[in-house]
């Protein structure tokens, strides 16, 4: 299995450090200066340089699955188009069943890119630009905009929890949230999963 191996190996070498149990780190887009300044200056702050070895190819640990199963049952409403769960796993399942969505892709399903806020300033997510409180408050007063318009649910995605964390102190902080959640109920996601996950 060398050669299935190594087709999805990537070497990584991270730089990050630990302050009060919270560790972070350094992004292929951030500089060696920028990821020095956001790191806390305390006596408990701890960096590290760490050389990993990871295996980003799914089929090496699904073909050991598949290979001592007698059946293998895959069921989600998540996984189409199967054809390329399929290859991603390396395996061909001989028999499918894929159902039609129940979503109406042409009159239900409206994707559009939102690139600036209401206050003109531009929405980019990276890892120095996050942590700009302009940058929070112009994507708050875009999600109070998108809650008051759109009727019943929301569903908001965050690239970490890290910005959720910062996004919400903000939003408390200047009264967004209290102004969405005159609106919406708002339900955060816990980190971890269980009866904590369950009680959200």
């Amino acid at each position: 299995q060398h050669c299935l191996v190594s087709a999805g190996v990537q070497i990584i070498l991270l730089c990050h450090y630990r302050s009060r149990g919270r560790e972070r780190y350094a992004t292929s887009d951030t500089t060696a200066e920028e990821f020095a300044a956001a790191a806390p200056c305390t006596t408990s702050t701890e960096w590290a340089m760490s050389f990993g070895v990871w295996c980003l190819n799914p089929s090496v640990v699904f073909r050991c699955l598949s290979e001592v199963a007698r059946s293998v049952l895959l069921a989600s409403g998540t996984l189409s188009p199967l054809d390329t769960f399929s290859g991603e796993l390396g395996l061909s399942f001989h028999v499918k069943l894929e159902a039609p969505h129940v979503v109406d892709m042409h009159r239900q399903v409206m994707a559009r890119v939102v690139s600036h806020g209401p206050d003109g300033r531009q929405l980019c997510a990276t890892f120095k630009e996050a942590d700009k409180l302009d940058y929070q408050d112009s994507l708050g007063r875009l999600v109070l905009e998108i809650v008051t318009v759109v009727p019943d649910g929301v569903l908001l995605f965050l690239p970490s929890y890290m910005l959720m964390d910062k996004l919400t102190a903000r939003w408390k902080a200047t009264g967004v949230w209290s102004e969405i959640e005159h609106l919406k109920q708002i339900v955060a996601e816990p980190r971890k999963a269980g009866d904590e996950f369950d009680a959200a």
